[in-house]
């Protein structure tokens, strides 16, 4: 007679001989507990009042039983534990049918289970009879079963509501009224990210009786977590063997939704890439939508596709005149993929994608030099320095990015004055922002323009498109007051050549512009 086949009646782990140590760290068998992950320490152990598993005679040879009658074995003493009136015996029981032993006769224990729940008090026995029930209604769609679940879902207990949920999906349409429930728990911030995933499978499995709910995958489509990216992916596919398309509903999204629907759109398109070549007519219409951002993540999508997004190349190259430069950004790299751009639009690529790095560079630079201030430090500036709406003066600084050290060394001194704020593309652009936008606007708002004249300036597409807004807004409105800071070019910007300038090569230069500065300003 033995116990247990895999301690053979010690109960205790046999990869950590009962120690709960591999090496320095805890067993992964037992979780450090030194107790067999078979039976849990239970059945091998006399003392706690182990139970015979049947042998077979073969050959005048004694052989361990087959696993279902081990199986049976198991959940015929695990049923009897439940059914005592001492808790710890009960959690004994539940341990006993989650061991991989019982696995084959588990559904066995779903009567017993139907009857305790109602009355079960202990909150480890009860989150463990409601697995066994839900474990049962895999095969048994049993109506007793069905109104134990339904009531679970209003539980205080978070793992007794997804239990009950993962057993309501096994009902078909009747388990549709879990999926309040799953709204509930998904959009809990308290909620682990590993329910959530789990949550995820589950409104797969439903299929189209989960469609009020289908919002929740496709919103985790492009999630920076990689775990919760494979999950919705994977819960994608399972739909798509159940008949759902995805795909479509995604393109509805885009047709119907709002702005906010429509990038969730874009973005669950994207992350599906080529499985959504489907979309591609679509997203290019979307290219013409009134919103930037919209049409930004449009073609980003586009991009994503690479080749399947063929059906949307006339509206593409369209897009490469769009004010965004985003939209303007990804419509090139994917007409590249397409190979349908000229010589001028793939010189073009190669300056963006300089330009961005260039941009992340010193981005980083300046974070450096200006952290970001404490809120004590801003509520102190709010009291002695100078807030929003003080500001009388905003000095536009207009460079190239490798010119950044000497409009710090003027910035410093600027923002020192009273009602004086500096602008610069470093801190006033936004990560992820629209660059010719953000340029707009800070020439909107500024009093004065200051350009940073240097061969790296004279090359720079932005710095020559500042040139002329600022031209262009000085003539028809007197504004913004234009001064040109040479950093030693012997030639002089055409546009600007009539208005002041000086020549600046050192920190004296710095200091006598300054304060020449600081004479035209009105404070």
């Amino acid at each position: 007679m033995t116990s247990c086949i895999r301690c053979k009646g010690t109960g205790k782990c046999k990869f950590c001989l009962g120690t709960g140590k591999k090496g320095r760290l805890d067993c992964m068998h037992c979780n450090g507990t030194g107790k067999c992950n078979f039976c849990g320490g239970i059945i091998g152990n006399n003392s706690q009042g182990s139970f015979n598993i049947p042998q077979e005679n073969f050959g005048g040879r004694q052989q361990s039983a087959s696993p279902f009658e081990t199986a049976k074995s198991i959940v015929g003493m695990a049923i009897d534990k439940l059914y005592s009136n001492n808790p710890m015996d009960r959690r004994d029981g539940i341990k006993m049918l989650n061991s991989h032993d019982a696995f084959h006769e588990r559904s066995a224990a779903l009567g017993p289970a139907i009857q305790i729940y109602p009355n079960e008090t202990d909150l480890e026995v009860k989150r463990g009879l409601l697995q066994v029930i839900s474990f049962g209604c895999v095969r048994s769609k049993d109506s007793n079963a069905y109104a134990i679940l339904s009531s679970a879902l209003n539980d205080e207990d978070m793992i007794v509501q997804f239990t009950a949920i993962q057993g309501l999906v096994n009902f078909g349409e009747q388990g549709a009224i879990a999926l309040p429930k799953i709204r509930e728990l998904y959009s809990n911030p308290s909620t682990p990210s590993a329910i959530k995933r789990s949550l995820m499978r589950s409104i797969s499995e439903m299929g189209t009786v989960a469609e009020p709910v289908y919002s929740i995958i496709t919103g985790e489509l492009a999630s920076t977590s990689y775990l919760m990216r494979k999950a919705t992916k994977n819960a994608v596919k399972r739909l798509r063997k159940k008949g759902v398309n995805m795909v479509g509903y995604l393109i509805k999204q885009l047709e119907v939704g709002d702005s906010d629907q429509k990038i969730s759109a874009c973005e669950g398109l994207g992350s599906m890439a080529k499985d959504a070549a489907a979309s591609a007519s679509s997203l290019g219409e979307l290219l013409n939508d009134e919103s930037p951002g919209v049409r930004a993540k449009a073609a980003w999508a586009l991009y994503k596709l690479e080749k399947k997004a063929a059906p949307a190349e006339k509206a593409l190259k369209q897009a490469l005149n769009d004010e965004s430069s985003a939209v303007q950004k990804y419509s090139l790299k994917c007409l590249k993929k397409l190979k349908k751009l000229t010589k001028e639009q793939k010189e073009e690529i190669k300056m963006l994608e300089s330009l961005d790095k260039e941009m992340k560079l010193w981005r980083n630079k300046f974070i450096s030099i200006y952290p970001e201030p404490s809120t004590k430090d801003q509520e102190e500036n709010n009291t002695s320095g100078t807030n929003e709406k003080q500001i009388k003066n905003v000095f536009f600084m207009s460079h190239a990015l490798p010119d950044f050290p000497w409009v710090k060394k003027c910035m410093d001194v600027i923002e020192s004055w009273p009602g004086c704020r500096v602008w610069t593309c470093e801190r006033d652009i936004p990560v992820g922002g629209d660059w010719l936008e953000s340029i707009y606007n800070g020439l909107e708002i500024c009093s004065w323009y200051l350009l940073f004249w240097s061969d790296h300036a004279e090359k720079s597409k932005w710095t020559n498109e500042e040139i002329r807004e600022a031209k262009t807004r000085q003539v028809a409105n007197e504004k913004p007051h234009i001064s040109v800071i040479n950093l030693g070019k012997e030639d002089w910007p055409i546009l600007l050549s009539r208005y002041q300038g000086t020549v600046m090569k050192s920190d004296e230069d710095v200091a006598t512009y300054l304060a020449n500065l600081k004479t035209q300003v009105e404070f």
